[in-house]
């Protein structure tokens, strides 16, 4: 039944794509589902036929399935099974930019389940991925963050939820408080997942900031290279290689984003620090392993190298 159910539901994703003029990509359902009385695994993702993007999306659900069997094989015979959830919409199809919102809902022990969201958001027509810097810059990101503690204190607020230190650490000024977002024709949609701004008991949060508020702010071209240092004052051939590429840029500024995350966690904990003696030798490394390669070499060696990096820096143990 459920089979039937995602058939007939990707069949008239189909229809509205095809059926829209403004609409530019067929959206196709994928999905796996395990039923067993360890686990309830029911996922699903789209393809969009556009350059690698569909590449992306699978690595994505795949590597957040196999999180999920790793914490399953750690499951013990006393207790309830486990549960992993992932649904999707297609919030945005258009000539401009498609725009793919996640749900992810999970159980893997303890008081109660749990919940995140991530969204994609693709330039059209070639498909490339932007984050929130890419589209506003620096100087934007802190005006969102304005305007989203401001809407936050109030709609919280009125439910008797707003912690005020809370709000301004999850919608502070960091990009990577931003990941879940939506690049809409008219407003751009900030999500928080349940502990982000408020309590378990509030859910999830979100905040619609129109476009306009925004305006004098957004870059000419997004696709433009953001690293994390100003490309003006780059000298050596690490910095221009991150300068000549827009998806290794992203790169090295969401690896800063996640260190500078790290540090402001590592201030507040009981444990020696560690993340910035970790950051000068993976950036030594960094320079050890790709030294002597040029062009598209070098590009290729730093992608790899950043690509890694993030995943330790986002990995938390």
């Amino acid at each position: 039944m459920r089979t039937l159910v995602r058939a007939l539901l990707a069949a008239a994703l189909a229809l509205l794509s095809v059926g829209s003029a403004h609409a530019q990509v067929a959206i196709n359902d994928q999905h796996l589902e395990e039923h067993t009385p360890a686990a309830d695994i029911d996922f699903a993702w789209p393809r969009i036929g556009v350059g690698n993007d569909d590449a992306m999306l699978e690595t994505w659900a795949h590597s957040l399935l196999g999180d999920f069997r790793t914490q399953l094989a750690a499951r013990t015979a006393q207790e309830n099974p486990y549960s992993a959830h992932l649904s999707y919409s297609v919030t945005r199809n258009d000539e401009k930019a498609v725009v793919v919102a996640f749900l992810y809902s999970f159980y893997t022990g303890g008081a109660h389940p749990n919940s995140t969201q991530t969204t994609f958001n693709f330039l059209m027509p070639d498909g490339v991925r932007v984050f929130l810097p890419d589209l506003v810059g620096d100087a934007g990101i802190q005006r969102i963050s304005d305007l989203a503690i401001a809407d936050l204190d109030v709609q919280l607020g009125s439910d008797g939820f707003a912690d005020p230190n809370w709000i301004r650490e999850g919608a502070g000024p960091y990009a990577n408080n931003f990941d879940s977002f939506e690049w809409q024709p008219s407003e751009l949609v900030l999500h928080f997942d349940p502990y982000a701004v408020a309590a378990y008991a509030q859910g999830p949060s979100e905040v619609h900031i129109p476009l306009t508020r925004l305006q004098d702010l957004l870059r000419p071209d997004p696709r433009a290279p953001l690293p994390s240092f100003d490309c003006a004052n780059a000298t050596t051939d690490v910095e221009t290689a991150i300068c000549s590429d827009q998806m290794l840029s992203q790169f090295d500024r969401r690896v800063a984003e996640a260190y500078a995350m790290r540090l402001r966690l590592e201030s507040i904990s009981s444990q020696p620090p560690s993340v910035q003696a970790q950051q000068v030798r993976w950036l030594a490394q960094r320079d050890a392993d790709c030294t002597g390669m040029q062009a598209a070499a070098l590009v290729n060696c730093l992608d790899d190298e950043y690509m890694h990096r993030l995943a330790d820096l986002q990995r938390f143990v």
